[in-house]
């Protein structure tokens, strides 16, 4: 069994963060199209407010191999794929001036 591929869009939880009202569903479906597909790999999606879910929705297969669709309950395995969002996250704060790249790691 392949090992199955997943995304994340951290971009999309700014998005909705900054904006007020409702969680607009049909511009989040528009831009995870490509994986709602049978055959296409997984991509879940999951948007916080208030410390509980305002929008969370799955995309795409558990299993490519075995068809089986992949739910907002489903599990996965992060590993070392959380380096780059925490890289990007760094950037973002700094750009918005909460700290400085060239800071010390202690601080």
């Amino acid at each position: 069994m392949t090992r199955p591929f997943f995304c994340v869009f951290f971009s999309i939880a700014s998005l909705i963060s900054a904006m007020a009202g409702e969680v607009p569903s049909q511009k989040i479906d528009h831009i995870f199209a490509a994986y709602d597909k049978p055959n296409s790999p997984r991509c879940s999606v999951g948007i916080v407010r208030n410390g509980k879910f305002a929008y969370r929705k799955s995309y795409g297969s558990a299993s490519l191999e075995l068809g089986v669709p992949l739910t907002t309950h489903s599990v996965f395995y992060m590993a070392s794929v959380s380096k780059q969002f925490t890289g990007a996250s760094i950037v973002l704060a700094a750009e918005q001036g909460y700290l400085s790249l060239d800071d010390d790691v202690r601080d």
